[in-house]
């Protein structure tokens, strides 16, 4: 009988040691995938680039830090990861300093994606 219940005892640590991990892997993960912004570059220049984000179709300005050393074109498609700690300016358009930035990465050359002509339109703040 004692060794039924310690039987099960160990079976039932088990499972809820593997229900944690699940857990853990999936916190992970999505705190993981905010951790990372798409958008599509709208402009750009050596010291920064302004992107419409692809999820919520906002514009944004991404200033590059001093490690990245690459040549950003309109239409691009990109992939910003920020660190935990980002600071989003709350203007228009929003603005993350290049202290944020850990790297951006081209996804695509020319997107699919495309920008609404109203973010085109509209004028944003000089940089």
């Amino acid at each position: 009988m004692q060794n039924k219940k310690l039987k099960l005892s160990v079976k039932i640590l088990i499972a809820i040691i593997i229900l944690l991990i699940i857990i853990f892997i999936l916190a992970y993960m999505f705190i993981r995938s905010r951790l990372t912004i798409r958008g599509v570059v709208i402009k750009s220049n050596e010291k920064n680039i302004l992107i419409m984000d692809v999820k919520d179709e906002t514009p944004l300005y991404i200033s590059l830090p001093d490690n990245i050393n690459v040549q950003f074109k309109e239409g691009q498609e990109v992939i910003v990861n920020i660190t935990y700690d980002t600071v989003i300016e709350l203007t228009y358009p929003g603005s993350i300093g290049s202290e944020f930035i850990k790297d951006v990465k081209i996804v695509k050359e020319k997107s699919n994606i495309q920008v609404p002509e109203e973010i085109l339109q509209r004028k944003p703040r000089k940089k």
